[in-house]
């Protein structure tokens, strides 16, 4: 049996842009598509509704009472018929999986190991997305993430605890010819600082260590970790370390340890991935194998 009263699906795709944007050209950049096309569109819709869904205002549409209502709905289906086919996607044809995680994740950890996961799993398709806060993703950007969080609690995600994190205080073989100090001596070196870091820095790290406050006279900031990272390196100074990302680094002799302080973190880094949905079969794998590794 048809389905009775349902309006064309370009006409609640077109709906649908606009009421997010505000503008009909802004939509139509969106939808490829002509703005004189989704004008059609929307007049088609009201017609077919026999309702209008905005008022017109100068260059600016506004939506009506009706409008924002339906709208809410129309949002709602449209992100669940593309979840629904995207899953249906996956599990017709070859196994794919993206992994959501921070740069330095990203960077220090997954990239020296997943080569171990490609050979295990070569029918595996891996995408990689780095953004550093997993609130930064939709549910249906991603299949399994790796982030730090302070708990286990997350609105919508499923969460697994992997390993905590311990914080040392890195640099270069040559920056203190090998020696180690204490805390209230580093303080007075050349110290490398993420601008945004949520969860250590190194005012933080120094009142962990016992050392009174006192303003940071030496330092360098930059928005990238890896960027800090690199310049530590290369002997510009000390930075931040945290134990699984930088244990590449460390095994290799590119940075050693600064001091013998150490910090543990609260919380600790997770697996994680859409509460309103069972974890896909190639994402699965993933959490196995990098359980192993950890």
């Amino acid at each position: 049996m048809r389905i009775p009263n349902l309006p064309p699906l370009q006409c609640l795709i077109a709906f649908e842009a606009v009421s997010r944007h505000s503008s009909i050209t802004r939509a139509a950049t969106e939808l490829s598509i002509t703005a004189s096309a989704v004008s059609r569109q929307i007049v088609q819709l009201e017609q077919f509704l026999g309702r209008a869904l905005f008022i017109r205002e100068h260059r600016r549409l506004k939506l009506t009472a009706t409008g924002q209502q339906y709208g809410e709905h129309v949002q709602g289906l449209l992100n669940a018929c593309s979840q629904v086919t995207t899953e249906l996607m996956k599990a017709r044809g070859r196994m794919d999986l993206t992994i959501a995680c921070a740069s330095g994740v990203a960077v220090f950890w997954l990239a020296p190991r997943i080569s171990d996961f490609m050979a295990k799993y070569p029918g595996i398709q891996i995408r990689i997305v780095s953004r550093d806060s997993v609130a930064l993703f939709s549910a249906a950007e991603f299949d399994i993430g790796i982030y730090h969080l302070q708990d286990d609690c997350r609105e919508g995600l499923h969460t697994e605890h992997i390993f905590n994190e311990t914080v040392f205080a890195l640099c270069s073989p040559e920056y203190l010819n090998g020696k180690r100090l204490p805390p209230a001596e580093l303080a007075d070196k050349m110290l490398l600082s993420a601008d945004e870091q949520r969860w250590m820095d190194w005012s933080a790290w120094f009142e962990h260590c016992g050392v009174k406050a006192r303003k940071l006279q030496r330092m360098v900031t930059a928005n990238d970790y890896a960027t800090l990272v690199q310049m530590a390196v290369l002997g510009n100074g000390i930075i931040l370390g945290w134990e699984y990302l930088t244990a590449s680094l460390i095994e290799s002799g590119a940075l050693v340890k600064a001091s013998d302080a150490s910090v543990c973190l609260c919380g600790g880094y997770y697996l994680v991935w859409p509460a309103d949905r069972a974890i896909s079969p190639a994402a699965q794998l993933f959490s196995d194998w990098l359980k192993s590794r950890a």
